[in-house]
């Protein structure tokens, strides 16, 4: 009994949360910036209405907090680390608004404690903004479901989270898909949800027109690229990729409490309970949608994040239902892992762990480690061979030396796809000129007339791990033979 207290208790919420929010920033200012929030970075650097990845919304928050903190990591990290604050606080919101106080606590002590959600917290992505706006939306529709004579004024403010959630990220359309499974599980709501929808599905339209008009002014290349990157088959059968999703969604929130999501979102659509029928159809609505496209391609763990925000609230719900083994052990697992993590990245830099001199760190950690001696080596080689511009083989490393060396900003060009990604980017004008090739693997530069290697150079992070550089010299750069 006193186990079960201590995660529903007020303070234990607030101390959780401080002593988080001051690890994360120690942690923001100690780790470099990843692949994607480098590539992001580049694109804040020329703010456009869409991109071919994702909206705009992540580039245009880091263009403002650029002007007010110029070229240094919290332009970048200040966003996460407010979204790490508000996620939970939210959670908390909405859980004591539908059920009651201890659920509340308990609800925002687990959202903070998911591993699913660690990276939202620390990371600059899309999802980033993506997740505060799809929490907020729901908060804001449930509150337009119990608030007759405010009831527009909430689906209005629905509409307007919703449109940023859609400048955020695609993902965020399958709020309607949720909303559709609750309208048609409480047939005496559908009156009221249907022009509830409506006014909120203007709203977010009228939000969304800036990438609508991108989008119309190049072919809908972006709608286009989503689909086919979230539906193509890429050769994948079934039974290759399926367990995989699966897998990876009960591990992103750890066995047990994963587990406990799926258990309490199934308890919750078949309950007489509309609060847990509202928080079952947004959880399923995701894990559905992207269970589909699993069954034709690979699905990365962070696309279905969101269905645990909804799981979650249901498991503190229904908390008193699971034994108290069960309970304690899913949450011990929980702190494990938070201890787990608070030590194992506040590491230095250098330090590795093996065993029998064979790593086992974190093979990912090499996105955190080792972006300033890459931009370093990169600006050094140019500057010593005297070439007019570089190529980059892939897009994230393009964002990190374009992070940590803001003299190369105007030189920068991109091996393959750049005129999608980049645009705003006249590479023509190189026509003919020389270039500095890098790129982490051996890779053919068939847009130059003659190319020569220059060796590569290894960038150690960890003790026992390292990534590699591959530099070549291109000679008589062709523009129109760019992939």
């Amino acid at each position: 009994m006193k186990f079960d207290l201590r995660i529903n208790d007020r303070k234990t919420f607030w101390i959780l949360l401080l002593v988080l929010s001051l690890w994360k920033v120690l942690l923001a200012w100690k780790l470099d910036v990843c692949y994607d929030e480098g590539y992001y970075f580049f694109w804040s650097l020329h703010p456009q209405l869409s991109y071919l990845d994702h909206p705009p919304l992540a580039a245009w928050a880091m263009a403002l907090s650029r002007w007010l903190f110029g070229d240094s990591i919290w332009a970048v990290r200040c966003w996460p680390l407010a979204v790490g604050a508000l996620f939970p606080l939210v959670g908390r919101a909405l859980a004591r608004e539908m059920f009651d106080e201890e659920t509340g606590n308990r609800s925002g002590i687990f959202l903070m404690l998911c591993p699913s959600f660690a990276g939202t917290g620390l990371l600059m992505t899309p999802d980033t903004l993506f997740a505060m706006f799809w929490t907020i939306t729901l908060f804001c529709t449930w509150k337009a479901m119990g608030h007759s004579a405010r009831s527009l004024s909430w689906w209005a403010l629905a509409g307007l989270f919703v449109g940023l959630g859609l400048l955020s990220k695609y993902n965020m359309v399958l709020y309607f898909l949720g909303l559709g499974f609750f309208f048609l599980m409480t047939p005496a709501r559908r009156r009221s949800i249907f022009f509830g929808a409506l006014l909120c599905g203007i709203i977010a339209l009228i939000v969304f027109i800036p990438v609508l008009v991108w989008n119309l002014e190049n072919d809908w290349i972006s709608f286009r690229f989503q689909i086919h990157h979230g539906f193509s088959a890429g050769g994948y059968k079934p039974w290759q990729t399926f367990p995989g999703f699966m897998g990876g969604l009960l591990l992103v929130a750890t066995p047990l409490l994963g587990g406990l999501t799926f258990w309490s979102s199934a308890r919750g659509i078949v309950s007489g309970d509309e609060r847990k029928k509202f928080l079952g159809a947004f959880f399923w609505a995701i894990v559905v949608f992207f269970a589909i496209s699993a069954l034709k391609g690979k699905v990365s763990a962070n696309w279905p994040m969101l269905a645990f925000f909804s799981g979650v609230i249901l498991v503190a719900a229904d908390w008193d239902f699971y034994g108290k083994k069960l309970s304690c052990a899913t949450v011990s697992l929980l702190v494990f892992i938070m201890f787990f993590g608070l030590i194992y990245f506040s590491l230095p830099a250098g330090f590795g762990i093996a065993v029998g001199g064979r790593s086992l760190d974190i093979i990912r950690m090499k996105e955190f480690i080792g972006g300033k001696e890459i931009a370093s080596v990169v600006q050094k080689k140019r500057e010593e061979l005297h070439l007019d511009f570089i190529c980059i083989s892939r897009y994230q490393l393009l964002g990190e030396v374009a992070f940590y060396a803001p003299d190369l900003r105007p030189l920068l060009w991109l091996r393959k796809d750049g005129q999608d990604r980049f645009p705003w980017i006249d590479h023509k004008k190189w026509k003919g000129k020389s270039a500095l090739l890098v790129s982490y693997k051996p890779r053919s530069w068939r847009m130059f007339r003659k190319v020569e290697p220059l060796g590569q150079i290894e960038i150690p992070y960890k003790k026992y791990l390292k990534r590699n550089l591959c530099l070549y010299k291109g000679i008589g750069y062709i523009p129109y033979l760019v992939p």
